[in-house]
């Protein structure tokens, strides 16, 4: 949904906006590592890696609050200012929205000074890859699974939403490449649903002044030497227009794909270890009898393990498909309730210069 929402923003820019709004809503976000890292987040992640980590926005006229923990960002458009507030040691530090456009100009004059040194560079000495951001291919998709139930009491729909990366004029299957994968749950359209996208729409435009003409002709530029990529974007507001309704759960999944070859060779070495672990010749040694006791074993933990997840309702995993990251983020409430206290600053809070 975060990437819905960027595509959202830079195609709405210029869209005229009500400036008065109320809306409460709490949502809870957990992230998921496969492998290493995320038996280490497990480990080290305490509470928020096990249940996921709540966070409150409170909208009211041109203030927006946002907390996460211990931390948090009120956003005042009529001050242009955003107060970054740590809830542990009650303190705040204050930073204009002429900061933030100096920092972004900063930051422009930076990449475009790093761009011409790049240029001047021998082209011997410039880095090359056999895979070419030219040669690479996005695909957008966008389609209702067919799936309903009932979340947090509401009839929810279920959409699906997946962006992959792969060789150009060639399939991912085929190639190999990287998926993202959506699932969104969609309700009837809540009330106060829409007023948070505004005012970010709102608060983008008044940093817009932070991108000068030459950003925006090098943008230009980009586009049209890519035009898949506004192609893509065109077809992100086409097919936006599909997510009519509330999202109360999302679930996205980031995958890396196998190509052919390697499901291939990899289905190649799986058979050559189990071979190896059931090899027990006649009159075999304690060695080799040993190596299929654990095979065996090992196939049974296997077996059980997927038995579990079957159990536990989880769906199989698509073949030559491997996660890397899960995000799940589900909505707990929401309300068009809101109080001057909801959107201010702690009492007793001090600012940290």
């Amino acid at each position: 949904m975060r990437i819905v929402r960027l595509i959202t923003i830079v195609v709405l820019l210029s869209t005229a906006l009500s400036a008065r709004a109320e809306v409460k809503k709490e949502e809870n976000t957990k992230v998921q590592l496969a492998g290493m890292l995320g038996k280490m987040m497990g480990m080290f992640g305490g509470k928020a890696a096990d249940e996921g980590l709540r966070s409150v926005v409170a909208l009211k006229g041109d203030r927006k609050l946002t907390r996460s923990g211990d931390t948090g960002d009120l956003v005042d458009l009529a001050e242009e200012k955003v107060y970054q507030i740590n809830f542990k040691d009650k303190s705040y530090k204050v930073v204009t929205f002429e900061q933030m456009r100096q920092q972004m100009r900063e930051a422009q004059e930076k990449m475009a000074k790093e761009m011409e040194k790049m240029k001047d560079e021998p082209e011997a000495a410039q880095p090359t890859s056999p895979q070419q951001p030219n040669n690479i291919e996005f695909e957008y998709d966008l389609k209702e699974s067919g799936q309903t139930k009932t979340i947090v009491g509401l009839p929810a729909r279920e959409m699906v939403m997946t962006i992959s990366m792969h060789e150009k004029g060639k399939k991912i299957e085929d190639t190999g490449g990287m998926a993202l994968v959506s699932k969104i749950w969609l309700t009837p359209k809540l009330p106060g649903s829409d007023e948070i996208m505004d005012f970010d729409l709102r608060f983008y435009q008044k940093l817009a002044s932070a991108i000068d003409l030459r950003q925006m002709q090098q943008m230009a530029a980009v586009m049209a030497s890519n035009p898949m990529m506004g192609d893509m974007m065109k077809k992100f507001a086409e097919e936006g227009k599909k997510l009519d309704g509330t999202a109360v759960l999302t679930v996205t999944t980031f995958e890396g794909v196998q190509s052919k070859e390697q499901m291939a060779e990899a289905a190649k070495q799986q058979q050559k270890s189990q071979d190896t672990n059931l090899d027990i010749p006649a009159g075999g040694n304690k060695k080799s009898i040993a190596g299929g006791i654990f095979g065996g074993l090992a196939r049974k933990a296997i077996q059980k393990k997927a038995e579990e997840k079957a159990a536990d309702g989880a769906a199989p995993s698509t073949p030559g498909h491997t996660t890397i990251m899960t995000t799940t983020n589900e909505l707990l409430s929401i309300s068009t309730s809101v109080t001057e206290a909801d959107v201010a600053l702690p009492v007793g809070f001090k600012e940290k210069k």
